[in-house]
């Protein structure tokens, strides 16, 4: 058993720390250029010089390396706790023995990308077991590792070959549990060869069987439809709610701020206020003048106040209406986005992997949708068939778009581990996006980059 760090740390923890500041700083790893300062990954500079200056800081720091290793991670309490991702070199079902104890009840989300048994497919595994074979491989597998699984969802991608199989042992495994397959069009272009052409596999998904196990999507702003925030139909008075009667100020058809509730003798004259200064205070009065509620408390509304707009209607009356901006995810999944060559081999080429090392890599939006389905945006997240690391870099995307603390647990045996999987997520650490192997940032020159840390495990 091998155990080892990867940490990158931004420019923003030089400037907090100064006890990481004295030990990362006077280093020789870093007696570089100024700019070149911005990020250290286990010792190597993020922006690193030419090829002769590097070569130059390897003969300079050889020796000291380790130290300076031991130094910056000495100062971080509980690593374990700290890191962001753990990435296991091993066989699977050796790793999820290891696995029990330390990760029991702790994995909030399985998501698994097994080798599909297919016969003309020659990737990495062994991928031609026969169909009975196949099965005890994945039955094995599924009963290790639901110690991690006392309600938590498990999603495995599959094509047609041993999909209903595989549905029929997950329904047989987890009886308490719904089992839905979803339909993925990951090729749009379809299989050639006799027969149907075939466009898509799926995703089979096990989610504890409540109503609170399957999370919303949210819709593109041009998909946004609108609609009264002011409540209508049964229980919709402002008797049914007081706490959702008060205004809503707006000026210019903006809105600015929120009051408070209003005192139960107070009895708006109109469903528009306008004050001197020019704010209109905006109540839940209907066009007949009944004293209706709004469909958000005062202590909640503002939580929306970015689905919210201002119109006018025919009569010159303010109202408030909010977008519905997010929807039921659907079974069947045909956006572009989820096309595996465009968004799952390309992304690897852009990165500068060579198409060559890993075969049929998912397209990140569809692990991504997958992950953000049925699991919270603090979830362990655990894929033991990691691949190419399509999981562990949904898992950084997300958090980077929505502020959260995921962090992913990626098993994989083979090769690639060295050549792709790691390479990559220190890759997608640095820069969010890729171009020709090299990092391309945004409009305002911004890699996007992060803080993040990873522990690589080796089970010899």
């Amino acid at each position: 058993l091998r155990a080892n760090p990867y940490l990158v740390v931004d420019t923003a923890l030089f400037e907090k720390s100064t006890d990481i500041k004295k030990t990362v700083i006077p280093h020789s790893m870093l007696n570089l250029p100024e700019q070149n300062k911005s990020t250290v990954i286990a010792g190597l500079t993020r922006n690193p010089p030419a090829r002769s200056e590097n070569e130059e800081i390897a003969a300079q720091g050889r020796n000291d390396t380790n130290i300076f290793k031991e130094q910056l991670l000495a100062l971080i309490p509980d690593l374990d706790a700290q890191c962001d991702g753990v990435l296991i070199h091993s066989e699977n079902f050796q790793a999820l023995g290891l696995m029990q104890e330390k990760y029991r009840e702790q994995v909030k989300c399985v998501y698994i990308d097994p080798p599909y048994n297919s016969p003309s497919s020659e990737i990495a595994y062994k991928n031609s077991y026969k169909h009975s074979s196949w099965l005890s491989l994945m039955n094995d597998r599924i009963s290790l590792s639901q110690s991690f699984l006392p309600k938590t969802p498990l999603i495995v991608a599959i094509d047609k070959h041993e999909s209903n199989a595989l549905e029929q042992m997950l329904k047989g495994k987890f009886s308490d549990f719904s089992v839905d397959t979803i339909v993925v069009e990951h090729n749009k272009k379809g299989v050639q060869g006799n027969g149907f052409s075939y466009t898509h596999e799926n995703a089979i998904f096990v989610t504890f069987d409540d109503e609170k196990s399957i999370n919303r999507r949210m819709l593109d702003e041009k998909d946004w439809e609108y609609d009264h925030l002011r409540n209508w139909g049964g229980e919709s008075l402002r008797t049914d709610g007081r706490n959702c009667f008060y205004p809503i100020r707006v000026k210019n058809k903006k809105i600015i701020g929120f009051g408070d509730v209003s005192d139960d003798t107070f009895h708006p004259s109109s469903p528009n206020l306008i004050q001197d200064d020019g704010v209109i205070s905006i109540y839940p009065i209907d066009s007949k003048g009944v004293e209706r509620k709004w469909r958000y408390a005062r202590d909640t509304v503002e939580g929306i106040i970015d689905w919210l707009q201002v119109e006018q209607d025919k009569d010159g009356i303010y109202n408030v209406k909010k977008a519905k901006a997010d929807a039921s995810f659907k079974t069947v999944w045909a956006d572009s986005k989820y096309n595996a060559g465009d968004n799952g081999t390309k992304i690897l080429t852009n990165m500068g992997f060579d198409s060559s090392f890993f075969d049929f890599p998912k397209s990140i939006f569809t692990v991504t949708d997958c992950i953000n389905a049925v699991s919270k945006k603090t979830a362990e997240c655990l894929d033991y068939f990691g691949g190419s690391g399509t999981t562990a870099h949904a898992v950084i995307n997300l958090n980077r778009e929505d502020n959260g603390s995921r962090k992913y647990i990626l098993v994989e045996q083979n090769a690639y581990f060295d050549t792709v999987l790691k390479p990559r997520i220190q890759k997608v650490v640095y820069s969010r996006d890729w171009k020709d192997g090299k990092p391309k940032p945004d409009d305002t020159g911004s890699l996007n980059g992060i803080s993040h840390c990873f522990k690589t495990i080796r089970l010899e």
